[in-house]
């Protein structure tokens, strides 16, 4: 299955459960990105995704270096942290969670 067919299928499932719940709450979907190719990250990027996650900061790193349109999209830190790399982390994502 294609990217864009899963990313369909993912936006139909949240729909689908946002209107079944009561709540009316405000969902983001964050694409976590670890390990994957910049190539896959700007296919990502053209069918929307405006927020991905990544848990490894060196990584993040050079990867965002690579693709200019990464000042485009919320970068969250997700997992766990080491304390050596908290200001590196500070300086490249938006969040952390």
């Amino acid at each position: 299955m294609s990217l864009e067919k899963n990313l369909k299928q993912v936006l139909e499932n949240i729909e689908s459960s946002k209107n079944k719940s009561n709540w009316g709450q405000n969902v983001e979907l964050i694409a976590v990105t670890k390990t994957q190719e910049i190539s896959t990250i700007k296919e990502c990027y053209k069918l929307g995704i405006k927020t991905i996650g990544e848990n490894r900061v060196q990584e993040s790193e050079k990867k965002f270096s690579y693709f200019s349109g990464f000042e485009k999209i919320k970068k969250r830190f997700i997992g766990h942290l080491q304390r050596n790399k908290v200001k590196k982390c500070l300086n490249i994502f938006d969040t952390v969670d």
